[in-house]
């Protein structure tokens, strides 16, 4: 801890410089290098079959499609959704960048299923969440012939961006730059201290 002490009060110019290129670079990088992203939410609620005597939902249909929205987040991002989204939206993306683009989830211990999608331009997000839960409710229909499925909330266009987090990144860029300039002190500190080294200018004050 001493030498960690005196390595800060000799070094502590080198280490000041360091850390504030470290902290405008990560501010530089997070407002010109990387992208904007934009946040679009459809919600999808999976229900059950109405008792016709009573017009309501069973206890017991309601657990079982708990259990379903948890099996349909795993095939929604799945290639057979993510390609025929790819084919049926207005622009050019992969089934790949779709699969990385979308996240499924279920809300709480509900049947309401969210298909949230983060990309680089607001429209094409709310596109993607919206064709999402139509390919995945019209295969839902067509091939597990459920017919459980239907869209609750579309996904609107948000011009806000939600990423990248300007200051997480530009706190982390000075974390990293005073950790790798303190580390990088220690070492010179230790070369410069071998035998036959003299010393650090300001080194005979301490």
């Amino acid at each position: 801890m001493c030498k960690l002490l005196r390595v800060l009060k000799i070094y502590r110019s080198y280490i000041v410089i360091a850390t504030l290129v470290a902290l405008l670079g990560g501010l530089l990088v997070s407002t010109y290098a990387l992208p904007q992203l934009y946040r679009a939410t459809a919600v999808i609620m999976i229900t059950g079959t109405e008792d016709p005597d009573t017009g309501q939902v069973s206890y017991l249909d309601v657990l079982a499609n708990k259990q379903l929205v948890k099996t349909y987040c795993e095939i929604v991002p799945g290639p057979a959704v993510m390609e025929q989204v790819a084919r049926e939206v207005d622009f050019k993306v992969s089934a790949e960048d779709l699969r990385r683009a979308v996240r499924v989830t279920q809300r709480g211990d509900t049947v309401l299923m969210e298909i949230s999608v983060l990309f680089p331009n607001p429209r094409q997000a709310a596109s993607i969440a919206n064709t999402t839960a139509g390919v995945f409710i019209q295969k839902e229909n067509t091939l597990l012939r459920m017919a459980n499925a239907r869209l609750v909330d579309p996904a609107v266009e948000n011009k806000v961006p939600v990423g990248p987090n300007i200051l997480l990144n530009t706190v982390a860029g000075a974390l990293i730059g005073f950790i790798l300039a303190v580390f990088g002190c220690l070492m010179v500190d230790c070369v410069r201290r071998s035998p036959g080294q003299g010393n650090m200018p300001g080194e005979d004050e301490v």
